[in-house]
């Protein structure tokens, strides 16, 4: 059995970690699999939990150290020499560069990176943008495959000359879209929303996001504010889910309505308490929150970033509304008139669910995945 190698930065589960422990629960039949991660997160119990080998790797951080970044760079290439893997596929900017650049050296036959949305897409600088955009064009030219979560990371990779479009996979994110299993009856909903200290009638905004610069929290709680006040409703709540550096002041900036769950495990199982779900990011790729609350029939509010706009589109339009990242009053709009159309979004939504599921199914991620791995 052939061997392989993923690497991604940080443990939390967000949507690149969300991929690789999909693919490495699908495909532990093809292939002998070891993650390797930073450490501190729950991405090495999950794959423990599912028989894969996982390697948290202490020098492995978000932040640039070159201390750090030459130490992880000289284990990386260590192990892929002494463990011999066919393939290495890297996620998220560090890990993609830090991966890739010790694979190279390594000799590793296939070094494959995943794009969940550019770096230099993030809020920078025009220096910085410019560096970055060089770092990835390098990297790019020392792997041998290009995967892109969305179509806009496509065209950015082709305009840019990062690399041309026959040379990179566009692979979509893909879920299970069978029924979780919380979704019995009104009694688990019930007691979900009772947890997090909902009455039955609250309407329940909610975002599942950790808490960082490019996830948007500020224009929501901001956005929220606005729509409570305006409504002069105690029944208007915000769950905010998820952890990370901001969360403090995201919590200081937030008014009356608004309820931090911090980590919560398997955190898709709130979603049965929202009545609508918030994407607030100003940079996404395709973040897996939106298959997710299509999987529970949520209408959605989501900021036109990644390739939200072009997946929401192949639903019903009734069950979304789609904004420009970065503004609080578009946002607010966009919840008011999901106050306003409870009832029809609602319906909507269930179309959506129709529609969408089977394009964005996990078995074809896996498929597609595949594909580049062979060829």
């Amino acid at each position: 059995m052939k061997k392989l190698a993923y690497v991604v930065t940080q443990s939390e589960l967000g949507g690149a970690q969300k991929n690789i422990l999909l693919l490495s629960k699908g495909l532990s039949d093809k292939f002998d699999i070891t993650v390797y991660c930073g450490p501190g997160g729950l991405l090495p119990e999950e794959l423990r939990k599912a028989k894969i080998s996982a390697i948290e790797v202490p020098s492995l951080k978000r932040e640039v150290s070159l201390a750090d970044d030459l130490k992880t760079y000289s284990f990386l290439v260590r192990e892929f020499r002494e463990k011999g893997y066919y393939i290495v596929h890297s996620h998220s900017s560090k890990a993609g560069l830090l991966a890739r650049l010790a694979a190279s050296k390594a000799g590793v036959p296939k070094n494959i990176y995943t794009a969940h949305g550019f770096v230099f897409n993030e809020p920078m600088g025009r220096i910085s943008k410019a560096l970055y955009r060089m770092i990835e064009k390098y990297a790019a030219s020392i792997s041998t495959d290009l995967i892109v979560v969305s179509s806009r990371d496509l065209e950015t990779s082709v305009s840019l000359g990062i690399r041309s479009g026959s040379q990179t996979a566009f692979i979509p994110n893909g879920i299970d879209f069978s029924h979780p299993d919380y979704r019995e009856d009104s009694a688990a909903i019930f007691g979900i929303r009772q947890s997090l200290g909902l009455q039955d009638d609250d309407y329940v905004f909610g975002s599942i996001a950790n808490f960082y610069e490019t996830k948007g929290h500020r224009y929501l709680v901001q956005a929220f504010d606005m729509i409570r006040n305006k409504s002069n409703s105690e029944k208007l709540k915000l769950v905010l889910v998820g952890q990370g550096r901001l969360k403090d002041e995201i919590t200081s900036l937030s008014g009356d309505g608004v309820i931090f769950t911090g980590y919560v495990e398997n955190a898709e199982k709130l979603m049965e308490a929202f009545d609508c779900l918030i994407l607030s990011s100003v940079k996404e790729g395709f973040p897996f929150v939106i298959l997710e609350a299509v999987r529970h029939r949520l209408p959605i509010v989501a900021t036109d970033v990644g390739d939200i706009r072009r997946v929401l589109a192949e639903g019903d339009s009734g069950s979304y509304r789609i904004i420009e990242p970065g503004s609080s009053e578009e946002l607010a709009e966009a919840m008011e008139w999901m106050l306003q159309n409870t009832k029809t979004a609602r319906i909507a939504a269930n179309r959506t669910y129709d529609l969408i599921s089977e394009r964005y199914s996990l078995q074809r991620m896996l498929d597609e995945t595949m594909k580049v791995y062979e060829r």
